[in-house]
């Protein structure tokens, strides 16, 4: 079992406890330090990736009774060598996309290649979700055990779902946003899923209103009943009597005060083309191409797309 050392919690996986801290210990941070998950190491952390880096780095010997000590990681595309754990790996390689470099998918009869970072997340996320240190082309893993060949990384470091989180991070290194700013994280997260649709999936400004007006309509709508059913299911297992209206008007609240239906519904940045495309050029470094008419008779005319300034 692992113990919580902030309360009386116990968890079955290590997994399982790190995503108590994250759900029920928010407060970690710099000013309250994330502790180790081993019960006989006394460390602590000011962020997660601190944490996540001590755990691959000093506690792989005990994962699972599985030894993968001393496994380094080579970049497939440079020379970088002697890369410490899987997720400073994939750090490495979404920096060579990020730089719009060729990258080849790292695990074995995989000929995946792209240049674009979404594409490669995707394509990781669907094609390669649970993997081996045995899954990965020959030079990428070194210094391997015969043992840890076996062992399921995602066990081994932090998942790749951790992303959001890590994103989420304050300044003061809190692991979870005030309210605030989670409501900014959500919306942020959902225009970069509809960013990606229209630029890198080239589905049409038309298609994706007609699937946010569905969406909005689920939402503010069609999830109203469902939520008051769960609410009055809630009350009578505690053996509340709870007024029917009262139940209706704090299922009513708790749908408009969705974040999702507050971005997309009538006057939210998401709710038309329009205000999509400002949004993306407020909130994401996006260079449109110019176009230039050089005979609008004959229908001729020359695009560019100019370079950032760096």
């Amino acid at each position: 079992m692992w113990k919580c050392k902030e309360c009386a919690a116990e968890e079955t996986t290590r997994y399982q406890l790190l995503k108590h801290y994250r759900l029920k210990h928010g407060r970690f941070g710099r000013r309250h330090p994330y502790p180790c998950t081993y019960s006989n190491c006394p460390c602590t952390f000011k962020t997660w990736n601190a944490l996540g880096s001590h755990l691959c780095r000093s506690h792989i010997d005990q994962t699972s009774q599985r030894s993968v000590d001393c496994t380094t990681f080579n970049c497939h595309h440079c020379s970088r060598s002697d890369i410490a754990s899987l997720r400073e790996l994939f750090t490495h390689v979404n920096s060579h996309l990020k730089r719009h470099e060729t990258i080849c998918c790292v695990f074995n009869d995989c000929s995946c290649q792209t240049d674009i970072y979404g594409t490669y997340q995707t394509h990781k996320n669907r094609k390669h979700k649970t993997y081996t240190l045995n899954d990965f082309k020959a030079g990428i893993v070194k210094n391997v055990s015969a043992d840890s060949l076996n062992c399921t990384l995602g066990d081994t470091c932090l998942t790749e779902s951790d992303e959001f989180l890590d994103d989420a991070e304050l300044e003061d290194g809190a692991l979870v946003p005030e309210k605030e700013d989670l409501l900014k994280v959500i919306e942020q997260k959902l225009t970069f899923v509809l960013l990606k649709l229209e630029k890198c999936f080239h589905v049409p400004s038309s298609a994706v209103d007609e699937l946010l007006k569905e969406l909005q309509l689920l939402i503010s709508s069609a999830l109203v009943p469902v939520t008051n059913n769960i609410l009055a299911h809630f009350f009578n297992n505690h053996n509340l009597q709870v007024d029917q209206l009262l139940i209706k008007e704090l299922g009513c609240a708790l749908g408009s005060s969705n974040p999702l239906s507050k971005a997309l519904g009538k006057d939210g940045p998401l709710a038309t083309a329009f205000k999509r495309k400002q949004y993306y050029k407020d909130h994401f470094n996006m260079v449109d191409p110019v176009q230039y008419i050089l005979d609008a008779k004959a229908k001729r005319s020359f695009q560019y797309v100019p370079l950032l300034k760096f």
